[in-house]
């Protein structure tokens, strides 16, 4: 089984023609609602890479008792699941209100709500038996995501921090992590280093961590660990890059979950990334394995030097 343990966000989605500046208003396009929050968007993205004989995902988050919450629990229930330790929290359900712009880049203000209320006690050994791989990202209570990796490693799992956001977060922090996924930004900031390559960044992040995956947006991804490597981006038309990182990390967790080595797991992962960039939306903009390996048996049967979508 898969384990992510995150945030739980409802988004409220809007499109404009350009992004606000400080104290603008702007017109939006007609709003849409729908399932957000890291741990979500990367355990719906896992889940509709698996096949239906697979266990579901373990998804632990804490949501609201309000109509948010009762929303994102149908909505959940759609998907290939383990929704067995979703916590009820007083607070409201957490909020992500998203900007997106002509050149599908964002603005994301978010409203953390219930999501401070997922306690170290959520994130037990216990909670997390039968998990060959944990993912964890950053958008719950410190204590909670630090408890989350020491039970992971006392289980035998696969350890995967999605260290993001970076807030007062020191290397230190994330130890006991197996595998480190981090955007250029947040290697950046871990690292204290802005001078190097990709790649020599990526290694220096292995005191961190023996596995480093750095994301780079439109120039693709590097990694070092088992190998090492620099993987392209895919040629698209960007509509809206609001969920492709956590579906990037989610498509990651389950290739590594499944046994590939972290250089096939990031050329899978920087596909199902890509196909989400076009659509609009974050986890209705999700694809499929079937849609996936599509793109990849193309991509291999091309005698082409360069990646195409």
């Amino acid at each position: 089984m898969i384990t992510f343990i995150g945030s739980l966000n409802m988004d409220i989605s809007t499109r404009v023609h350009h992004l606000p500046a400080l104290g603008e208003t702007v017109l939006g396009g007609e709003a849409t609602i729908g399932l957000g929050g890291k741990g979500v968007n990367q355990a719906v993205a896992a889940a509709l890479l698996l096949q239906p004989n697979e266990p579901p995902v373990r998804l632990i988050a804490s949501l609201g008792s309000d109509s948010f919450g009762n929303t994102a629990r149908e909505q959940l229930s759609q998907y290939h699941l383990n929704l067995e330790q979703l916590h009820c929290s007083p607070r409201p359900t957490g909020i992500a209100l998203i900007s997106v712009d002509s050149n599908a880049q964002n603005h994301i203000v978010v409203a953390p709500g219930a999501n401070a209320d997922l306690e170290p006690q959520h994130v037990s050994p216990e909670n997390l038996h039968n998990s060959r791989l944990v993912c964890i990202s950053l958008e719950i209570p410190k204590a909670t995501w630090q408890k989350a990796i020491r039970s992971a490693r006392q289980i035998g799992a696969m350890v995967v921090v999605n260290a993001s956001p970076l807030d007062k977060v020191t290397p230190e922090d994330l130890c006991g992590t197996d595998v480190l996924v981090v955007n250029q930004i947040e290697a950046i900031q871990l690292s204290g280093l802005a001078n190097l390559t990709d790649l020599d960044l990526a290694k220096h992040l292995q005191k961190i961590a023996p596995k480093v995956v750095v994301t780079l947006g439109a120039r693709g991804a590097v990694w070092v660990g088992d190998n090492e490597g620099y993987a392209p981006a895919y040629t698209i038309q960007a509509l809206d890059t609001t969920g492709a990182g956590d579906t990037f990390c989610g498509a990651l967790c389950v290739e590594l979950a499944q046994g590939a080595n972290l250089g096939s797991a990031v050329q899978t992962a920087n596909v199902a990334g890509a196909i989400c960039a076009t659509r609009h939306g974050t986890v209705a903009a999700m694809p499929t394995r079937a849609e996936v390996n599509l793109v990849l048996l193309r991509n291999l049967e091309s005698s082409s030097q360069e990646s195409k979508f």
